[in-house]
Formats: structure tokens, C-alpha cells, sequence
């Protein structure tokens, strides 16, 4: 019997899913890409032991990820996003949108496209693009003709310790310092800014983003929602360039669903 162990941030426990069928193993030149079939969230796409997606709970994530988005918005940017699952979302709420995506590693669209049927980027309103994505937010802002009505940060989550803090940091205080600039007025941005809540091990990535975006936007608000197949909660950053200073922060909590636990040494489904 095959299982997979994705890592519980807040408490440094990990999650274990029973596997019906390993669909394929990528080793690409980035990452390790799996797809396995469970029965409890269907088909998985795995990123180096992290679940990055799922049949049966993608929505919950996207529909958070979007709480910004509106019908007027004409240019969204998604940085990372190479599954494809945001860009149909997008396009289902605001069929006028023109979205740009890109995403460093290829071998995750072709993945997708192979295993989930993914087809959202022939759709003539994508533009996807490979490589990286401060490089290609830095090159986009000197070329587009006006900026962007929202931008959303949907980049790989990796379990990153104490010793990379530094490159950590810089990234993020370079890209929402360009994403500042490259914004609309009244534009917005999100990000999926990691567990809620960490142990000692693990970066605390929703207070390090938290405080950067602090720094160059007049409005930051956060949200923690529950994802079952993350098995805890996700922050979510959500900022809106405007004019005036505003410090609420709106907190939304989604509960667990009856039938997870956390026993022992693995939080068990």
C-alpha cells in the first residue's frame, strides 16, 4: 500500500494520504513533479512532497484567491499559476480578461495538459509565457501599454528553512516593490503567502509578507481559510493600492471538515 506525506507547517507533523495509482514522476530541471490518484481528493499534483492542487478542493483555493478580482478588471498577471486551475477560474467570473501567466518550469504545464486535461492556455485571452517571474514583471512594466488591474502571486510553495530567510526576504521585497509599479491605481494583488501558522523550523511567510507589502502599499488585509488537502489553514495577503492608509485586516476562517485529525506522528485521512 503506497502512501504520500505532505509536510503540516504549523506543526511540523505530516499529513498521510493513501495512493490509489501513481499517474507519473517528473524529475524536470527544477523540481520533482508527481500526479497521484486518492481516493479522498481525486487526482493530486505534487510539487517536491507538496500538494499543489487537487481535484476535489482547487475551488477553495482559487475562490480565495480571487475574492478581489471584478467583472471591470481587463489585465490580470499571475506569477506561477502553471497548472492552469486560477486561469480558468478567472476567465469563468470576467470573460473580457486578458491574463497573462508565467511560470518557470514547463514541465508542469505539460503535466497538466497530459494528466488533468488542462486546455486554458489555447485560449486566445492567455498569454503564457516560461521563465522567471520577477525577471518577466521587470521586462512586462517597461513594455505593456498601461499596467495591470490585479496581479496574483500563485508561485510553488517550498518548505524553506531558517538558513534561506535572506533570499527569502529579498525576493519578496523586490517583487512587491516592482508589483508596486506595475499596478494600476486601485489595482490589487494576492498571494498565497503559506501556512497560517508555522513551527520553529519553517519561515513565518504570511509575517515576512505581511510586513514587505506594509512597506509600499496604502492597504493590506489577510485571510486564513482552511484547505483540506494542505490539512491546516493558508494565508492569503490580499493588497490594494489606494490613496489613503487603511490597517483593518479582515480575517475569514474556514473550519476543518469532520474526519481530520492529527494523531501521532502523522495527521492521518
Amino acid at each position: 500500500m503506497k502512501y504520500i506525506y505532505i509536510p503540516i507547517y504549523s506543526t511540523g507533523e505530516k499529513m498521510k494520504i493513501k495512493v490509489k495509482k501513481i499517474v507519473e514522476n517528473i524529475k524536470s530541471e527544477f523540481q520533482d513533479i508527481s500526479v497521484v490518484d486518492t481516493d479522498i481528493f481525486g487526482r493530486c499534483l505534487v510539487i517536491d512532497g507538496v500538494i499543489q492542487g487537487t481535484d476535489n478542493d482547487s475551488d477553495i483555493y482559487d475562490r480565495e484567491m480571487l475574492k478581489f478580482l471584478k467583472r471591470t478588471d481587463e489585465k490580470i498577471l499571475i506569477l506561477g499559476g502553471g497548472d492552469g486551475s486560477l486561469v480558468e477560474s478567472i476567465l469563468e467570473k470576467n470573460p473580457n480578461a486578458h491574463i497573462q501567466v508565467i511560470d518557470l518550469d514547463v514541465e508542469v504545464i505539460n503535466c497538466c495538459k497530459k494528466h488533468f486535461g488542462q486546455k486554458i492556455f489555447d485560449d486566445p485571452r492567455v498569454n503564457l509565457y516560461i521563465g522567471d517571474a520577477l525577471h518577466h514583471l521587470k521586462s512586462t512594466i517597461k513594455k505593456i501599454n498601461g499596467k495591470f488591474d490585479g496581479i496574483i502571486c500563485d508561485l510553488t510553495d517550498i518548505p524553506i528553512g531558517r538558513k534561506k530567510k535572506k533570499d527569502f526576504v529579498n525576493f519578496y521585497e523586490e517583487l512587491i516593490a516592482i508589483s508596486s509599479k506595475a499596478l494600476q491605481k486601485n489595482g490589487w494583488m494576492s498571494i498565497q503567502a503559506g501556512a497560517s501558522e508555522t513551527n520553529g523550523y519553517y519561515l513565518n511567510m504570511i509575517k515576512i509578507v505581511d510586513e514587505i507589502a506594509n512597506k509600499h502599499f496604502s492597504r493590506v488585509s489577510r485571510s486564513d481559510v482552511f484547505i483540506p488537502s494542505f490539512g491546516e489553514k493558508g494565508a492569503f495577503l490580499f493588497i490594494e493600492k489606494i490613496a489613503k492608509k487603511s490597517l483593518s485586516k479582515g480575517i475569514h476562517v474556514y473550519q476543518a471538515p469532520v474526519g481530520l485529525t492529527t494523531k501521532g506522528k502523522y495527521a492521518t485521512i
